[in-house]
């Protein structure tokens, strides 16, 4: 077994997300971790483009903003322990969202094809993600339908 980075460890095993997998699930969620770092300011990627991994926020913070109508709408902002990219990677559709860092951060990246074997052992989980992606798109949808033109 190969040795764990500490902070994929110490998210996996904290963050509801994964209470859909057992001990062993989680530990091989772990070990597809790859820890990668932006500055202030960089954006990781824009809405509508082809997206093919998920990230967790290990420190920092990053901006979530939706296109409405040519201006960009910040519908969120997330933390260490949150997660973000996870319909790209679960569904193959585009992303949903621009996501800026707001702060140097440290982020865990998954790469969808491990992602997608783990996640035929584990349906729960893959069910769970489509649903927290399907729950902000909805969310996203009603801030831009309630903001003033």
């Amino acid at each position: 077994m190969m040795k764990l980075d500490p902070r994929a460890e110490a998210l996996v095993f904290r963050n509801k997300v994964f209470f859909f997998l057992d001990e062993a699930g989680r530990l091989r969620f772990a070990e597809l971790a790859r820890p990668v770092a932006y500055p202030r300011g960089h954006v990781l990627f824009r809405e509508g483009e082809k997206g093919d991994t998920f990230y967790v926020v290990a420190k920092g913070t990053v901006a979530v903003d939706v296109d409405d109508n040519g201006v960009p709408l910040r519908v969120g902002e997330l933390k260490p322990g949150q997660f973000f990219g996870e319909m790209a990677t679960v569904t193959n559709q585009p992303r949903s969202a621009t996501v800026t860092a707001l702060e140097d951060v440290e982020l865990l990246a998954f790469e969808r094809e491990p992602v997608q074997a783990l996640l035929k052992d584990y349906p729960k989980l893959r069910e769970l993600l489509g649903k927290v992606g399907l729950a902000r798109s909805e969310d996203s949808l009603q801030k831009i339908l309630h903001t003033d033109p």
